[in-house]
């Protein structure tokens, strides 16, 4: 899953943000554009958690379906070759 995390008003991309899939041991941070990577997302219901200094946290629900789609098998090892979006604007801290 890849995405970007943003200032609600500004739109400014938010570095350093934490996106969060709860419930398991995958956190990753954003990168000075406010782009994430997400690998291995679970198929189904996951709650994604974001958070930065100085904004309110944002936590939705992504429920992520098998498609039907291209797939690259390279020696057996199959991988969709697409990639689920999802887009984060937070709110300043009050």
């Amino acid at each position: 899953m890849v995405g970007w995390v943003l200032a609600d008003q500004s739109g400014e991309p938010l570095r350093d943000a934490l996106v969060r899939i709860e419930g398991m041991e995958i956190t990753v941070r954003t990168d000075a554009h406010g782009r994430y990577l997400l690998p291995d997302v679970p198929w189904n219901r996951n709650e994604i958690l974001v958070r930065a200094i100085g904004y309110q946290a944002e936590r939705r629900t992504f429920t992520r379906k098998p498609r039907f789609g291209l797939w690259v098998c390279p020696v057996g090892d199959c991988k969709p070759t697409f990639t689920d979006t999802l887009n984060f604007w937070l709110h300043k801290d009050p």
